[in-house]
């Protein structure tokens, strides 16, 4: 494509993120340093929308961008978008505060993500593909029952009680969950069912608890996200509509936003995925940036943006890029 072109195309999304008008050429003349008449302008339009760039949504009106126009922007953007200096100080200030607080970093992430772009926020919380065995605790209640508490990597804790074939006392919970301690520490579910050793009846029957619980855990993909922003996103022009609304609002709740997660999760950098790109009629006029934190071996974790189709693509992708920064750091300090 021409150069002049496409920052024409540039202008014409820019413009109409801000505006949600359609643009028309006298607009992009008034506003932009094109170097050119409104005529010529009016010709490059024409062009654009010939290829499949702009629509016009009616005969007199100005253009606004496709989804293929969305697309050819948001690739001309480069990878050194970023928030101001002072965003970042406090970006990363609110994160210090929690630091040691896992449960609390969704919820924040969510709710700063959706501040920045000014649209809907999802984060869920760091997962191992595969749990780990990092501390038991078998906890007296009466003679045959004990409350099991399991803590697995990235300081998750699943709690079970047990009802045990013979009665113990404190003391027998004691020594039986320092010696599972002592077996089990850092090995998968798989490991723990193989590991060749000698256990008394109810220590047999712990470790097979421990074992279910974690296949259990394992089984989960993620936990449900936190979301933030919907009133953000239902705020704008597109979603004025009442139907609209609802059929957003509808499948976000409803789960569709799953299977972008784990695509999420799968990749390694910043995703963008724009209007009918999605294959959801629910989400044909959203648009989602995503992106996966922490370590692709280890916990890891996903954010997104939804928005409108015009959303300020260039704000959406620097928020996540940040947060998902300043998440993968918690990661990395929470395994040292």
């Amino acid at each position: 494509m021409h150069t002049r072109r496409e920052q024409v195309l540039k202008s014409v999304v820019q413009t109409y993120v801000v505006s949600a008008m359609p643009v028309a050429s006298e607009a992009l003349a008034a506003r932009y340093s094109l170097g050119v008449s409104s005529a010529t302008i009016r010709n490059d339009l024409a062009w654009l929308e010939e290829a499949g760039y702009l629509v016009r949504p009616h005969h007199s009106a100005g253009v606004v961008p496709s989804d293929k126009g969305y697309r050819f922007y948001v690739e001309s953007l480069g990878a050194d978008l970023a928030p101001s200096e002072e965003e970042r100080v406090r970006v990363r200030h609110q994160f210090h505060q929690v630091e040691r607080e896992m449960e609390a970093w969704g919820r924040l992430a969510a709710a700063i993500l959706a501040d920045m772009a000014r649209n809907l926020a999802l984060a869920t919380l760091p997962k191992a593909r595969r749990s780990r065995f990092q501390h038991l605790e078998l906890v007296f209640v009466q003679d045959s029952v004990a409350l099991l508490v399991l803590v697995l990597n990235g300081t998750r804790v699943r709690q079970q009680l047990l009802h045990l074939e013979k009665p113990q006392g404190k003391p027998e919970l004691h020594v039986l969950s320092e010696g599972l301690n002592l077996g089990c520490a850092g090995l998968t579910a798989s490991e723990i069912l193989a590991a060749v050793a000698t256990w008394p009846l109810v220590g047999e029957q712990v470790r097979h608890a421990v074992v279910s619980l974690m296949e259990d855990e394992d089984a989960r993909e993620f936990e449900r996200p936190y979301l933030e922003g919907f009133g953000l996103i239902l705020g704008q022009p597109e979603f004025a509509q009442g139907a609209e609304a609802a059929r957003v609002v509808a499948a976000v709740e409803g789960g569709v936003l799953r299977g972008f997660i784990l695509r999420a999760l799968d990749q390694g950098e910043v995703q963008v995925i724009i209007g009918s790109e999605t294959g959801e009629r629910a989400l044909e006029e959203c648009s989602l940036v995503l992106s996966p934190y922490g370590e692709s071996g280890g916990l890891r974790g996903a954010l997104a943006v939804v928005g409108p189709v015009r959303m300020n693509y260039d704000r959406a992708i620097a928020s996540v890029r940040l947060v998902s920064q300043m998440l993968g750091e918690l990661v990395y300090e929470l395994k040292r």
